[in-house]
């Protein structure tokens, strides 16, 4: 029980830290297949840094680990940002890099 308060207490402070985790799942019918995405970020003053996994599972097959992306992203203002990412395909091979403009209004 100690313990159990404790990381739940250490989970609050770290999420008051800057830290942050985030999570979706979907299915798709046409291709029959689970998806779903685990990631965390770590904000410092207008930077966050950001780890992304996709995880998929067609049809009866296990599920596997299908995309490593890991980012920044710059708060020019409240409500325009520029990113920067870089995605590693399953076995950890490089496949893409990407920057970019995000806003909202």
């Amino acid at each position: 029980m100690i313990l159990a308060s404790a990381l739940i207490l250490g989970t609050s402070a770290a999420y008051a830290d800057g830290f942050g985790l985030n999570g979706y799942g979907e299915y798709a019918f046409e291709a029959e297949a689970f998806e779903f995405g685990l990631g965390a970020t770590y904000e410092v003053d207008a930077f966050t840094l950001y780890a992304d996994t996709v995880f998929t599972k067609p049809n009866d097959v296990e599920f596997d680990l299908d995309e490593v992306t890991f980012g920044v992203d710059y708060a020019i203002d409240e409500n325009i940002g520029i990113y920067t990412e870089v995605e590693f395909d399953g076995e950890f091979d490089y496949s893409e890099s990407r920057v970019g403009l995000n806003f909202e209004f």
